[in-house]
């Protein structure tokens, strides 16, 4: 159980990174579908060459393979984000609280303690409990 307390809690401190990520691969398939753009000029119906070289219509077609890879990149890494943002949603106001401030803002618990009005060892109570709330909705179980 402590592997996957491990796993969420890396999910939680790299959120904004996978945000970013997210960022990252939406101007990736711009770019690509930019690309695509210029290589495609020659191509006919479906894709597929009109009187083009091999080499043209090989650019291409890896060009429909990457883009498809990183449109399937995408769509994986907005799941996983989508998916821990739906779970700390359906946490208390004071457990989310407590988990953005100190996996995603970095925060100690006595600085916590002091935003949320709960002493520091309640702190670490809430962010525990809401911890294995989080597990249990990613991967169905209790810590």
């Amino acid at each position: 159980m402590k592997d996957k307390k491990q796993k969420v809690e890396s999910r939680l401190r790299n959120l904004e990174i996978d945000k970013s990520y997210v960022d990252y691969l939406k101007k990736e398939l711009e770019l690509l579908e930019e690309e695509y753009g210029l290589h495609s000029s020659g191509l006919g119906e479906g894709g597929k060459p009109n009187s083009i070289s091999d080499n043209t219509g090989n650019q291409a077609a890896n060009l429909i393979d990457r883009k498809e890879e990183t449109e399937l990149r995408l769509k994986r890494a907005m799941a996983r984000i989508n998916h821990i943002e739906t779970l700390i949603t359906k946490l208390t106001d004071t457990e989310e609280a407590v988990i953005r401030l100190y996996y995603m803002e970095y925060k100690p618990l006595w600085y916590i303690s002091g935003q949320v009005k709960f002493s520091q060892r309640q702190v670490q109570r809430i962010k525990d409990d809401a911890l294995g709330r989080l597990i249990r909705g990613m991967y169905g179980e209790r810590e």
